[in-house]
Protein backbone atom coordinates (compact mmCIF):
# COMPACT_ATOMS: atom_id res chain seq x y z
CA UNK A 1 0.00 0.00 0.00
CA UNK A 2 2.58 2.58 0.68
CA UNK A 3 4.29 1.91 -2.33
CA UNK A 4 0.72 2.67 -4.20
CA UNK A 5 0.13 5.75 -2.18
CA UNK A 6 3.75 7.01 -3.19
CA UNK A 7 3.43 6.41 -6.94
CA UNK A 8 0.11 7.81 -7.08
CA UNK A 9 1.94 10.93 -5.15
CA UNK A 10 4.48 11.31 -7.41
CA UNK A 11 2.24 11.32 -10.75
CA UNK A 12 -0.66 13.87 -8.68
CA UNK A 13 2.74 15.95 -8.61
CA UNK A 14 4.01 15.41 -12.21
CA UNK A 15 0.00 16.15 -12.91
CA UNK A 16 0.10 13.19 -15.38
CA UNK A 17 -2.99 10.89 -16.34
CA UNK A 18 -0.96 7.87 -14.77
CA UNK A 19 -2.72 9.27 -11.53
CA UNK A 20 -5.78 7.58 -12.52
CA UNK A 21 -4.25 4.22 -12.68
CA UNK A 22 -2.54 4.86 -9.49
CA UNK A 23 -5.99 5.87 -7.92
CA UNK A 24 -7.54 2.57 -9.45
CA UNK A 25 -4.63 0.53 -7.81
CA UNK A 26 -4.97 2.28 -4.33
CA UNK A 27 -8.47 1.47 -3.96
CA UNK A 28 -7.98 -2.02 -4.98
CA UNK A 29 -5.73 -2.29 -1.77
CA UNK A 30 -7.67 -0.13 0.41
CA UNK A 31 -11.00 0.19 0.64
CA UNK A 32 -11.48 3.23 -0.60
CA UNK A 33 -8.77 5.56 -2.64
CA UNK A 34 -10.46 9.08 -1.12
CA UNK A 35 -6.27 10.75 -0.43
CA UNK A 36 -5.89 9.48 -4.29
CA UNK A 37 -8.43 11.84 -5.48
CA UNK A 38 -8.02 14.36 -2.41
CA UNK A 39 -3.88 14.24 -3.68
CA UNK A 40 -4.90 14.19 -7.72
CA UNK A 41 -7.74 17.73 -6.81
CA UNK A 42 -10.71 15.19 -8.33
CA UNK A 43 -14.23 15.23 -7.16
CA UNK A 44 -15.16 11.49 -5.45
CA UNK A 45 -16.93 8.89 -7.23
CA UNK A 46 -19.30 8.54 -4.64
CA UNK A 47 -20.10 10.21 -0.81
CA UNK A 48 -17.26 8.61 1.12
CA UNK A 49 -17.15 6.38 3.71
CA UNK A 50 -14.73 7.66 5.49
CA UNK A 51 -14.71 9.60 8.86
CA UNK A 52 -11.92 12.21 8.70
CA UNK A 53 -10.59 13.84 11.78
CA UNK A 54 -10.67 17.29 10.78
CA UNK A 55 -13.72 16.62 8.04
CA UNK A 56 -13.28 16.06 4.69
CA UNK A 57 -12.79 19.00 3.34
CA UNK A 58 -9.59 19.47 5.51
CA UNK A 59 -8.44 16.62 4.80
CA UNK A 60 -8.88 17.10 1.34
CA UNK A 61 -6.96 20.28 1.21
CA UNK A 62 -4.22 18.86 3.39
CA UNK A 63 -3.20 15.92 0.23
CA UNK A 64 -3.50 18.27 -2.16
CA UNK A 65 -1.20 20.63 -0.41
CA UNK A 66 1.59 18.13 0.02
CA UNK A 67 0.65 17.89 -3.80
CA UNK A 68 0.97 21.46 -4.84
CA UNK A 69 3.90 22.45 -2.40
CA UNK A 70 6.05 19.19 -4.13
CA UNK A 71 4.75 20.59 -7.46
CA UNK A 72 6.04 24.15 -6.88
CA UNK A 73 9.21 23.18 -5.58
CA UNK A 74 9.66 20.70 -8.63
CA UNK A 75 9.19 24.00 -11.16
CA UNK A 76 11.79 26.07 -9.24
CA UNK A 77 15.13 23.43 -9.57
Amino acid sequence: MTLELAVCFHHAVLDTAEVTTGISRLRDVTRNGDYAYFMAGRPLNAPSPARWLDGGQVARRRWRGLVTTRRDYHSNL
